[in-house]
Parts: structure tokens; C-alpha cells; sequence
């Protein structure tokens, strides 16, 4: 009735006027800036979930972004919980930011579905049997709508690859002695664990001079990862290489290492994150290496969100997108280390967003290496 009256009267102008703001809203501004809610899988003094959130922050303080964060504390029932608070907070949050963790990420799914909250997961794959089973964003849940994850599997393989290549050049040409691993993971709740051990060991499986002698899980904990590696050190003393999921655990096992006062010279012991500690222990020579870059992935997902919220849907691009990581060792440690250290609040994350940017191209994270990534974003 409202639009026939309309209709019926002499101001065609007015209809016209209405009907253009009823049928597209991305060329209104919202009437207020866009609230996300992040699901931290941790709690806060994690290196690396704390570079996510450094990085995150700067993004949404840019893009006038509304950034709730809720500490899991590493329980992922409790990240479920803190999803459905979230979702019922007085200020009903626009979109719902998370990782996907076993027995927890479905359930977030479909009780941010069930309300009509939009969600995006990142920073983690899902499993062939979980993604069959729930499909991509859009399809059986109209309301997730983007999922971005770094690549694991090649991650895992990527610090493998290295940590051989400084053994081997430390070896004299003509050894035949075959290079002994072990392998100290993260858990299985989330993909990230099982996924680079899984390409660590496909590496070895393809590689006729290493032999892994032991993967085990240490739940991310840098002192259960010591004690882990120094059982096994004591089992396998002939050990050369240390492979480490994470940056943190890494550097457990080398203080482990330095307490325990272990023979030098010791194994090459790696890690995953790109933590400001594990690059400081490349460029000090501790740490052989260190696999990362993925802690950008929050920022380059709220940049998502905010053009979404503004009528600038990203799906057309991407809906889904595994992102490379990059190897950091003592021959470029001490450019990535001068790059990160800088201040991530003088990143003009405006220069990204398709509401800002008349002649928009591409989001950087889609076609640009990570070291191209770290100049665009830190130039002046």
C-alpha cells in the first residue's frame, strides 16, 4: 500500500529517490561504523595471537572498525561460549571473527547462522570431512561468508625444506650419514598441528638422506615441548634437527637446551609464526629459521568485512583463499626483522579498501608476495 500510494502521486522523483536507497544500500554510508567480534583462541601474552591482534587493531582503528576481542584461553568449548555472548551483547555485533576448531567450529557456525550474524573464519583449513559435510561460505550457511587460512601442509614443508638445506651445508660434501629429525607439533583441535606435521612429513617420506625419528604433540606449550624434546634428545642423541610447530615452543626447547647445558653443537632447531623472539633468535643465531607471515590475516579480514558492511562485496574476488607463508633465516633475517619492527598504526589501510579507493585494483594479500605485502604496507 505505502509504495502504491506513492505511486499513484505526482512526485515520481520521490519514488525513484526511494527506491535507489532501498536497492542499494553500499552507496549509503551505515549509520554507524560496523562492530566485529573476534573469537581469540588464546589469551593474551601469546606472541603470536598478540601480533594478530597488534596487526588487527591498527586495521580497524583505520577503517573506524568496532573491535571486540574475547580471550578463549585456549579452551575451545569456551570459544563456543564466548560466540554465543557475543551474539547477544547488548550492541548485536555485524560479523563474528574466528578460527574453526574440532568440536567447537560447527557449533559457532550454526548458532552465528541461527541469529543472522555474518561470520568469517581465518587463520585455520578445515578438514575434508567437516568441509563436505557444512560445503563453502554461502552455500549451506548464507550467513559465513568468507573463509581465509594459511597454507599449513606447505608451511610445515617449508621449514623442514630449510632446516635441511643448513644441515646439509654445514656437512662436508662427500657425507653419506643420513640427517635425524624429531618433531615437536601443536594439538589436533584445530588443523594448523596435524596439517604442518603432515607436510613435514610428506618432505621426509619424498627425501632418501633424513629419517624423522619421533612427532609428537606438546598442545602449543613451550615448557611441555622442553620436556618433550629433551626425552627424546635422550632417546635420539644422534638428532641434527629440531622441527618445531611454533615459534614459542621453539624457543622453549632452547632454553631447554642451554639449561640442560646439551653438547654443542647442537641440533638446528626451527620454528612457525615470525614472532619478534624467534626472528631475534635467527638473527642471533639460535633459532636456524622461522616460517610466517600468516599473523596478517586478521587485519586483511576485517579490511574484508569493512568493504562488505559498506556494499562492497568481496565475492566476486574471493570467497575462500589459502594464503602462502614465507621462510625467515639468517640470510634475510635482518630485512624482515627492520620491516616488522615498524609501528603497524602508520599503515594506511584506507590505500586497501574499496570504499575508499576509486580505482581499486586488488586487495594485496590476493596478488603480491608477502615481502612485496610488508613494503606496500610500510611505505610512506
Amino acid at each position: 500500500m505505502f509504495l502504491q500510494y506513492f505511486a499513484r502521486s505526482t512526485k515520481p522523483l520521490l519514488l525513484c529517490g526511494l527506491m535507489l536507497i532501498m536497492l542499494t544500500p553500499g552507496m549509503v554510508e551505515a549509520k554507524r561504523q560496523p562492530i566485529v567480534a573476534f573469537i581469540n583462541p588464546d589469551k593474551p601474552g601469546n606472541p603470536f595471537w598478540d601480533s594478530v591482534s597488534a596487526f588487527m587493531l591498527a586495521a580497524a582503528e583505520d577503517l573506524d572498525v568496532t573491535l571486540k576481542t574475547y580471550y578463549a584461553a585456549g579452551n575451545r568449548y569456551q570459544s563456543y561460549e564466548l560466540a554465543k555472548q557475543a551474539i547477544h551483547e547488548q550492541e548485536k555485533p555485524d560479523f563474528l571473527l574466528y578460527i574453526y576448531q574440532h568440536g567447537s567450529g560447527s557449533a559457532i557456525l550454526e548458532y552465528a547462522e541461527q541469529h543472522a550474524v555474518k561470520s568469517f573464519i581465518f587463520n585455520t583449513s578445515i578438514s575434508p570431512d567437516v568441509a563436505e559435510r557444512i560445503q563453502q561460505p554461502r552455500q549451506k550457511f548464507r550467513h559465513w561468508i568468507g573463509h581465509m587460512y594459511p597454507n599449513d601442509r606447505a608451511a610445515g614443508r617449508l621449514l623442514g625444506e630449510a632446516l635441511l638445506e643448513q644441515e646439509r651445508a654445514q656437512r662436508a660434501p662427500e657425507s653419506k650419514d643420513t640427517i635425524p629429525l624429531i618433531a615437536i607439533s601443536g594439538n589436533q583441535e584445530s588443523a594448523a598441528g596435524p596439517q604442518r606435521s603432515e607436510g613435514l612429513q610428506n618432505l621426509i617420506a619424498e627425501t632418501e638422506d633424513a629419517i624423522l625419528h619421533r612427532l609428537v604433540y606438546a598442545q602449543w606449550q613451550p615448557q611441555l615441548a622442553a620436556k618433550q624434546a629433551r626425552i627424546l634428545l635422550e632417546s635420539y642423541p644422534d638428532t641434527r634437527i629440531i622441527w618445531s610447530a611454533s615459534d614459542a615452543m621453539a624457543l622453549g626447547i632452547i632454553k631447554e637446551l642451554r639449561r640442560i647445558r646439551w653438547p654443542r653443537p647442537w641440533p638446528l632447531v626451527g620454528g612457525i609464526d615470525w614472532t619478534t623472539a624467534g626472528i631475534d633468535a635467527v638473527v642471533n643465531g639460535e633459532m636456524a629459521a622461522t616460517v610466517g607471515g600468516h599473523f596478517m590475516e586478521g587485519g586483511w579480514a576485517l579490511l574484508l568485512l569493512h568493504d562488505y558492511y559498506y556494499g562492497f562485496d568481496f565475492e566476486e574476488f574471493v570467497t575462500v583463499k589459502a594464503l602462502p607463508m614465507h621462510v625467515i633465516d639468517r640470510n634475510n633475517a635482518e630485512a624482515y626483522r627492520a620491516l616488522l619492527s615498524q609501528d603497524f598504526g602508520h599503515i594506511d589501510f584506507r590505500r586497501f579498501s574499496r570504499r575508499y579507493q576509486e580505482n581499486w585494483q586488488a586487495y594485496p594479500f590476493m596478488s603480491r608476495s608477502l615481502r612485496q605485502q610488508l613494503h606496500l604496507l610500510l611505505e610512506p
